[in-house]
């Protein structure tokens, strides 16, 4: 996942699961709904104004458009995780009321739902991915039917808001907003880029789009702008030998001390720390990739990572 607005790559399948590990995922925002499980360490979620903290095997649960930033706790661990993303439009021919639901919170709590609720969601979501990654003839169907029923069991236990149609086309106007701007962001972090460039772009004055930027990717502009130069930096680090003077200018700095000062903000290190951990990279048979602290696995690899997955989550629910 990159600092922007995400385009999810479907392949096969009109839903995505994702599982793998990662340390830290910069903030960004999606059309789908994103649920997931946290099998080792912690995360902490910031959305907006909100930040929560998921523990090992508790999940989290996004709604579409909203921003959010993920960091592994503690700073500089790495956790194992589980994830579905999926888009209304998968339930719209049926259910057309999902577009207008919006869920009330972004950390799914045993105490809050119950006991049952919760070990049912998180068991649907895993056996839907272990079917996923098995990929055997047919297993398209069956993890269209256990997301439905995973759905059903959100939207009967987890706490939810309708939108009426003037929120909505609201709701729209504004997701239309949020695109546009981050990814004009994307297209043009590598130069010198103004919150003044970007209201005059978008029509709006000065003062409002400071404050719908602030409200809705949780931060600051120039804190944004730099948490994805950063993203951008690391990764060339890591990946590549090119110098740090070079790596600045490519991703939009000035000059190398304020790259030095974002890493060490950001990660809490140094560049030097951080090109040693390309020697530290995980590669595996499938040709799977790292991106930005976050490496998804497929093929063999998943299915054997989903194998520890299930037997971590089936003990854990005997304790």
């Amino acid at each position: 996942m990159e600092n922007r607005y995400e385009v999810i790559d479907y392949k096969e399948t009109n839903y995505k699961f994702s599982c793998g590990w990662g340390r830290y995922v910069t903030p960004h925002l999606h059309r789908e709904f994103e649920i997931g499980i946290v099998l080792s360490n912690g995360i902490r979620i910031k959305s907006g104004r909100d930040q929560d903290m998921i523990g090992t095997g508790e999940m989290w649960l996004m709604n579409p458009f909203e921003n959010h930033e993920m960091c592994v706790q503690p700073q500089g661990a790495v956790n194992d995780f589980v994830q579905l993303q999926v888009s209304p439009v998968f339930f719209q021919g049926y259910y057309p009321d999902i577009e207008g639901i919006r869920f009330q919170t972004h950390h799914l709590k045993e105490e809050e739902i119950g006991r049952e609720a919760f070990s049912m969601i998180r068991l649907r979501l895993i056996e839907a991915a272990e079917i996923y990654y098995k990929h055997e003839p047919g297993f398209q169907l069956e993890c269209a039917a256990q997301i439905n029923l995973l759905f059903r069991d959100l939207i009967r236990y987890v706490p939810y808001r309708k939108m009426d149609g003037n929120e909505q086309t609201a709701a729209q106007r504004k997701q239309y907003r949020i695109r546009s701007i981050s990814t004009y962001i994307e297209k043009n972090y590598d130069h010198k880029l103004l919150l003044s460039e970007l209201a005059q772009r978008e029509g709006l004055s000065l003062n409002y789009l400071s404050a719908f930027f602030s409200e809705n990717f949780g931060m600051y502009f120039q804190e944004y702008l730099l948490s994805l130069r950063c993203t951008k930096a690391r990764e060339l680090l890591m990946t590549t030998d090119l110098k740090l003077l070079d790596i600045s200018m490519m991703c939009g700095f000035s000059d190398p001390k304020y790259l030095r000062r974002g890493i060490r903000k950001l990660y809490g290190t140094d560049a030097a720390s951080l090109r040693k951990e390309k020697k530290l990279e995980l590669r595996t048979e499938e040709g799977d990739e790292i991106r930005e602290s976050e490496q998804t696995l497929s093929g063999k690899t998943a299915q054997l990572f989903m194998d520890h997955a299930v037997r971590f989550l089936r003990h854990e629910g005997t304790n």
